[in-house]
């Protein structure tokens, strides 16, 4: 079943499509091998990094993607 979006969400689809596509490419087996051994999913954070979405709340003029608070709080919703 599909979740029809609230009213704010509809310009984030994309950026949470995104979101949602990088963290599928990481499997539960991924997680629980970290959780498991206690380090750090360095994988993840360099492919979360290359994506673009670390620094997604940092003004464009200072290298980040110019995006709002709303950017980085569905970026967290979806990915974790």
């Amino acid at each position: 079943m599909a979740t029809k979006p609230y009213f704010y969400q509809k310009d984030r689809l994309e950026l949470r499509d995104a979101v949602r596509k990088l963290c599928n490419q990481f499997s539960l087996d991924y997680w629980e091998e970290h959780d498991r051994t206690g380090t750090f999913p360095d994988e993840f954070a360099q492919a979360f990094a290359d994506a673009g979405f670390k620094g997604i709340i940092i003004p464009e003029e200072y290298g980040g993607g110019g995006g709002k608070i709303g950017d980085r709080e569905e970026i967290l919703y979806d990915c974790c």
